[in-house]
């Protein structure tokens, strides 16, 4: 399983800087995650990808810096800050996607829409047990 995922991250690794993406796998995950959640705030946001937040704010950090995410202020509570996507953030998520799909088409290129859902299904069942 391991020499697949590493293999994944590859074509993602070549495919997205040919389209003008540039970033690592850690930023572009961060990313996904505040363009799904809209608003989040770092401490979510080291929840829901399992890292620790020294990682979360170094990533978040070289966001900023790269203008690709903001923190916003939360109008009730000064001291709690989101992070959401910039203009410009949100044009690179667009193209990032795109190169997913593209990927994502090509590597399962065979598969039937059935095996993937059995995949999945697996997949699933191994990160819920491995959090039980």
């Amino acid at each position: 399983m391991g020499e697949t995922f590493k293999l994944v991250g590859k074509h993602f690794a070549t495919a997205l800087p040919a389209r003008g993406v540039d970033l690592t796998q850690e930023q572009l995950s961060l990313m996904h995650v505040i363009n799904q959640t809209k608003e989040s705030t770092q401490q979510e946001l080291s929840s829901i990808l399992h890292k620790d937040k020294s990682g979360i704010l170094r990533l978040t950090d070289e966001l900023e810096r790269k203008k690709l995410v903001v923190r916003q202020a939360d109008t009730q509570d000064r001291r709690k800050k989101s992070l959401v996507l910039t203009e410009k953030g949100t044009e690179i998520m667009v193209k990032a996607l795109a190169v997913e799909a593209d990927v994502l088409t090509k590597l399962l290129a065979g598969v039937t829409d059935q095996e993937l859902d059995v995949f999945l299904s697996v997949l699933h069942k191994i990160q819920r047990n491995g959090r039980d």
